[in-house]
Formats: C-alpha cells, structure tokens, sequence
C-alpha cells in the first residue's frame, strides 16, 4: 500500500507542476494503468489472504496490469528525457549565439578604440599642423602658397580664414 500510495502523490504532484502539455498528457495517461495495477495488486493481495490458489490465478492479471504501468511510465520518461535534450540543445545554441555576439560586439570595440586615436589624428591634428605650417611660411614672407581649409565651416575653416585675412593684409 505504500508503494503505491508512493507512486499516486509522485504522479499527482508531477501533475501540479507547470510542465509541457504533451509531458501533462503523457502523466495523465499514466493513471488508467497506475489505477488498475493498484486494484489487481489489491484483489491478489486480499485474495493471498483467503485462498492461495486463488491469488495465483489473479497473477497473470496483475503481470499484463504491472506491464501496461511499466509502459506508460517509459513513455513518460522517454518524453522528459527528449524534452530535457532538447531545452538543454536550445540553450547551448542561445549560450553559442551571446558568445558569438558578445565576440562580434568586442571586436567592433576593439577597432572603435583603435580607430578614435587614428581619426582624432586625421581631424584634428594633420589639419592643425598644416595650419601651423602655412602661418610659418607667412611670418617668413612666403605670400604665394595658398591657405588650406578655408572652405571649411568649422573652428579649423575660421582659423583658416583669419589666416587668410592675416596673409591678405600683409600683402597690402
């Protein structure tokens, strides 16, 4: 009675669980089976009591009632298993895809920080130099070279045009 009463709070408890509906279905269709072998189990158990004889003429019953169980629970615990296999391969690919993502996002970084120092040289300080270059030929009287950047709308084309302002008056 033990065993039994074992099995029908393990199965009704399972069946609380919020679990897939096929793995629901499959413990309800464990009841049928579980409920027939519990009442053989019971007839033969009750009948030992009497009549030996008669007990093991309910054996044969009680085996293809133990079997059918057996099955059904097989079948439940086939269907866990593939369900496990198959959550576990879901989130190895999930886990894959934030690695895979995680080194692609890594790797745009690396190169946005290899590259701010690259294009803060090439905004900023070749302009600059170049700048500085054209008022050192203007403050040595070097009147003919033009002024870079002018046309620019930025800081770098209003210091250029102040240049140009400087270099156009010292022709004068």
């Amino acid at each position: 009675k033990e065993h039994t009463s074992h099995i029908e709070e393990m199965v009704a408890a399972n069946l609380k669980l919020d679990l897939p509906a096929d793995i629901k279905t499959a413990l309800e269709n464990v009841l049928p089976p579980l409920k027939a072998y519990i009442a053989s189990a019971r007839d033969m158990y009750e009948m030992a009591k009497l009549d030996k004889a008669g007990a093991q003429a309910l054996y044969p019953s009680f085996k293809v009632a133990f079997s059918d169980l057996e099955v059904k629970m097989g079948d439940v615990s086939e269907l866990i298993e593939k369900t496990a296999t198959s959550m576990k391969e879901a989130e190895d690919a999930e886990a894959d895809s934030i690695v895979l993502l995680t080194t692609i996002l890594s790797g745009i970084s690396l190169v946005l920080i290899i590259m701010l120092p690259v294009m803060t040289n090439r905004l900023m300080f070749t302009p600059l130099t170049q700048m500085m270059t054209a008022m050192d030929r203007i403050t040595k009287g070097d009147t003919a070279s033009d002024i870079p950047y002018t046309h620019r709308t930025d800081e770098m084309g209003n210091m250029a045009r102040t240049v140009q302002i400087f270099k156009d008056n010292s022709l004068k």
